[in-house]
């Protein structure tokens, strides 16, 4: 999974089976800029399934769910450090980011195998 960031074009997200997610400044692709951790169960060494982090907060921040931590993570883009990390009470595997255009707010939404519909989790 990658994903371009919304508000700086040379920020390029990367997630897959291993426990960590890559963050890249394509102006020097010969490294990462940031590798993110923590957001999986400590235990597993690699996942079985590619779960879906997303850019939030104009991106600023990263959010990410993680196989078995039934939590959600954002990370700090700038420093690549955790700055929240919250309890779903199930495991996802997806978030996206969306604007509403009718109300002018901004949401976060989450998704699971074993919930089959987008949930919204946070609004600014």
């Amino acid at each position: 999974m990658v994903e371009w960031c919304p508000s700086r074009e040379y920020l390029l997200l990367s997630a897959s089976k291993d426990p960590y997610i890559s963050l890249y400044d394509i102006r020097n692709p010969k490294e990462f800029l940031h590798k993110l951790h923590g957001h999986i169960d400590p235990k597993l060494q690699k996942c079985s399934h590619i779960y879906r982090p997303t850019f939030v907060d104009q991106g600023s921040v990263v959010a990410s769910p993680g196989q078995g931590s039934n939590a959600i993570s954002l990370y700090s883009v700038e420093t690549g450090k955790a700055i929240s990390r919250g309890h779903l009470g199930y495991d996802a595997n997806m978030v996206m980011w969306s604007s509403c255009e009718h109300n002018n707010s901004t949401l976060l939404w989450v998704a699971s195998k074993s919930i089959s519909q987008l949930i919204p989790l946070w609004q600014c």
